[in-house]
């Protein structure tokens, strides 16, 4: 039995100002992108990561919701999260 508690703290929000994935590490966001949609890894590089407190608001069905990156990580775990372009 996985202990998925133990895994999401060490799971941070990262973003390319156009991605947004929740990953371990820069490496780990890029692979999750790369599996997704098989971008030239040069163009997925950059990453930077956002801070545990930061606001990120979301548009979900025409209700915006607004939560810390910790709470979404909470929420969601490890994975492809938002894109800015759709």
């Amino acid at each position: 039995m996985k202990n998925h508690w133990l895994e999401l703290d060490r799971l941070k929000m990262w973003s390319n100002g156009i991605e947004y994935v929740i990953a371990e590490s820069e490496k780990d966001a890029v692979e999750i992108c790369f599996g997704l949609h098989g971008a030239n890894y040069d163009e997925l590089m950059n990453w930077g990561c956002l801070t545990d407190d930061y606001q990120f608001e979301m548009d979900t069905d025409g209700t915006r919701i607004t939560k810390s990156v910790r709470e979404w990580i909470d929420e969601h775990g490890r994975g492809y999260f938002a894109s800015s372009e759709y």
